[in-house]
């Protein structure tokens, strides 16, 4: 069955939901979208689609990466009840997410490289600033963990390097979402 995605480049194509090893890009287990349940799913799609695909593997200590499709805090609280640990992207319009950090003028007036996260129980809420402002959950990271990251900065007519602050998780997330999309 077709699904219709509207940010993607072919708009019609299938929808799949995979699980991969992020070291190898080896698909783990895959599972076809086909449509709307008929019977409501009580903890919503993402969390059923994550304990299915993850069954075999939780309790096991595994961390799991995902994109903000998946990421809540409902299913962070669910995997660490089953000793597993994530890291994902989220949206700021996303239930629970703290609205202290909901601050649009913040992502305003925040300079390349910034940074300001919350926690609430195991969760660390962070929003960091590159280009544009990111926003990401973990159980795995704690907020003050940095790494280094060069980035392109036009001043006048020439292009420099610059160096700035990348927290941890940035760089983890990045390596853990490597090949799937």
């Amino acid at each position: 069955m077709r699904q219709y995605i509207r940010d993607k480049v072919t708009k019609r194509c299938y929808k799949l939901w995979v699980l991969a090893d992020s070291e190898t890009g080896y698909t783990l287990l895959f599972s076809v979208y086909t449509g709307k349940h008929e019977r409501p799913r009580p903890h919503g799609l993402a969390l059923d689609v994550v304990s299915s695909l993850c069954s075999e593997y939780l309790d096991q200590g595994y961390r799991i990466y995902m994109d903000n499709f998946y990421t809540s805090a409902k299913l962070f609280d669910h995997l660490l009840e089953r000793k597993t640990l994530a890291c994902g992207t989220t949206r700021k319009d996303r239930r629970y997410f703290p609205t202290e950090l909901k601050n649009v003028a913040w992502e305003r007036r925040a300079q390349r490289g910034d940074g300001r996260w919350l926690c609430d129980g195991n969760i660390l809420y962070m929003q960091w600033k590159d280009r544009r402002a990111v926003n990401l959950m973990s159980t795995i990271h704690t907020a003050n963990q940095f790494v280094p990251a060069t980035r392109r900065q036009k001043t006048g007519d020439r292009w420099t390097l610059i160096t700035i602050k990348r927290p941890l998780l940035v760089q983890d997330y990045n390596a853990g979402m490597l090949g799937v999309d």
